[in-house]
């Protein structure tokens, strides 16, 4: 177990020397990410905070200038108005991370839903079949609306067939694996009941 926290401190450090002053993280010490930010560069970032979220719930040490600028960076990527189911998706992510971080998500939470329910581009719902419902369940579920994360979560299924061609949204970070994981993890963590 200390080997571990070893470990994870290690990556705290280096993940510390990797974060820019907008509180996003960059692949390579001395880069500036918001200088080519892009859905990748802004996945990774929300999953380096997703970690350092992870690791404060375990009582990891982390530097508070590190976290708050990860948060004011999440609450960036949360106000922005999205134009499509990747942006959405990012959204619902970085929601769920300062949900997390106990900061009201509400405003957020509710413009991002009003925008993935009214958009006349996604006549299909097809948010709810991705981990973008997840996401919002975990959420939800945080408020303690039980009956509203219950029927989001109902919603997202994992995929078993992998395929590229067929999702539109593939990119370096975002694939049905990894969608498939993020769903294990929220299950796991916020819906229990559902592993039996």
């Amino acid at each position: 177990q200390q080997e571990l926290r070893n470990k994870l401190q290690e990556l705290i450090h280096l993940l510390q020397s990797r974060q820019n002053s907008s509180g996003n993280f960059s692949y390579w010490p001395g880069e500036n990410a918001g200088d080519n930010e892009n859905i990748n560069t802004q996945f990774s970032s929300l999953y380096a905070i997703h970690l350092l979220t992870d690791a404060k719930a375990l009582n990891i040490n982390i530097s508070s200038d590190m976290l708050e600028q990860g948060l004011e960076y999440l609450k960036e990527v949360a106000r922005k108005n999205p134009t499509n189911l990747e942006q959405a998706r990012l959204q619902a992510y970085a929601i769920y991370l300062l949900t997390r971080n106990e900061i009201i998500t509400t405003n957020y939470l509710t413009h991002l839903q009003l925008y993935l329910e009214q958009n006349p581009q996604d006549q299909q719902q097809l948010w709810r079949k991705d981990i973008t419902s997840a996401y919002l369940a975990a959420t939800y579920k945080l408020l303690q609306d039980d009956k509203t994360a219950e029927n989001l979560i109902n919603y997202y299924h994992p995929i078993t067939t992998i395929n590229p061609e067929t999702n539109p949204s593939f990119n370096n970070f975002h694939n049905d694996n990894i969608a498939n994981a993020q769903y294990l993890y929220l299950i796991a963590k916020h819906f229990p009941e559902k592993l039996k």
